[in-house]
């Protein structure tokens, strides 16, 4: 079936008063939406990345990246990103398809979302110099509407309205929100996990 795109997608995005660049030339990236069985339920992986002076500094994210030379598709960046984010080995990873590409006009990517699948949970080793930590989620919990909040804030000098999704009060907002939107509405679409 047909994606979602971005209908899907802007049910979460940040609304800002700043006019869009539509000068930008995006950068290839990639990220990866990881499934994987723990206790009896379906679970997704996200990461906080470590404070620094990156665009995306301490937010929460999928494992993923930009494209590098040495990829030889931007599903390998996802994989490759992965293993070096979250310290596991991405050769049992099944690719199942991948999501609508999103651009995020901050940093100037054009991020491609995959979705993979491990048949057991990994035993996670994150990278210091890039994750602070993880957040193990159900997949079941993220289809709950009780998660969506709205909040204001104030970036780079810009008033944001922002929904993002609260998972134990990790506030997952931005394109990783737009993502996860479009992730949770081809479940719902395919009915599973309700």
């Amino acid at each position: 079936m047909p994606l979602p795109g971005e209908a899907s997608q802007n049910k979460m995005i940040p609304v800002t008063r700043s006019p869009l660049n539509i000068d930008i030339t995006f950068q290839s990236s990639s990220v990866l939406i990881l499934l994987y069985p723990y206790n009896n339920e379906m679970n997704v992986i996200l990461m906080k990345r470590t404070l620094d002076d990156t665009p995306h500094s301490g937010q929460i994210s999928f494992p993923g990246g930009r494209f590098e030379p040495g990829d030889n598709s931007l599903q390998e960046t996802a994989l490759r990103e992965a293993e070096e984010e979250l310290g596991i080995s991405a050769s049992g990873i099944e690719i199942l398809g991948h999501l609508t590409p999103l651009q995020i006009q901050v940093s100037n990517m054009e991020v491609k979302p995959f979705v993979g699948v491990l048949y057991k949970k990994p035993l996670f080793r994150p990278n210091p110099g890039e994750v602070d930590y993880l957040i193990e989620v159900k997949v079941k919990d993220l289809l709950d509407p009780g998660i969506i909040e709205k909040k204001v804030e104030y970036i780079r000098g810009n008033r944001i309205e922002m929904p993002y999704y609260n998972i134990r009060n990790n506030h997952i907002w931005g394109a990783t929100a737009m993502i996860l939107s479009e992730f949770l509405d081809i479940l719902r679409n395919i009915g599973i996990w309700e």
